[in-house]
């Protein structure tokens, strides 16, 4: 096969792949009686760092975390203040193995024995979730969240400026 034949090949191939790669699932919602074009700044909730990897607390995460968050906001109009901000600022984050317990074909022998139950393992799970809270009432106003499989931690660290980014693609969100 002539080199460029070959080179035109390996790119289809790699954009098909590209294409078939699957992103994390979002999911939003809001308050729809709300305008949210009112609001012009935000902060943080205040308290410990909230991104967990397999329950214990992640800085490094949770600095990356809160960077995305603000560089996001702040490119749909909003401004990050320290104090009186129209909006509470607050995510979650984990990152964990996936095991569940599965029926088996009855008879099968396990080693506990007979067994209608086996273990299966998931690929890892990595989730963040983003609250966009009222100050006063610290009701929620504006929730989204991001699940995908990641392989590892550096996978789900590289992950998380495209979750938050299509998290927050349609904020402001219009009112109805």
């Amino acid at each position: 096969m002539p080199p460029r034949l070959t080179f035109y090949l390996i790119l289809l191939l790699s954009l098909v792949f590209a294409g078939c790669a699957k992103g994390p699932s979002i999911q939003v919602r809001h308050d729809q009686n709300i305008d949210f074009e009112q609001f012009h700044s935000f902060q943080w909730l205040e308290g410990t760092p909230q991104a967990r990897l397999d329950a214990v607390a992640d800085d490094d995460i949770d600095r990356l975390i809160r960077n995305a968050i603000v560089f996001h906001l702040e490119n749909r109009g909003l401004r990050r203040v320290a104090e009186n901000g129209d909006l509470l600022v607050t995510f979650r984050s984990t990152l964990r193995q996936a095991v569940e317990s599965a029926p088996v074909d009855p008879g099968r022998e396990s080693s506990w024995g007979f067994s209608p139950w086996a273990v299966v393992s998931r690929p890892p799970e990595a989730s963040l979730s983003i609250d966009l809270l009222d100050p006063q009432t610290k009701a929620p106003l504006w929730q989204g969240s991001a699940r995908t499989k990641v392989r590892s931690r550096e996978e789900a660290r590289s992950k998380i400026h495209e979750a938050v980014r299509e998290m927050l693609a349609g904020y402001p969100p219009r009112p109805r």
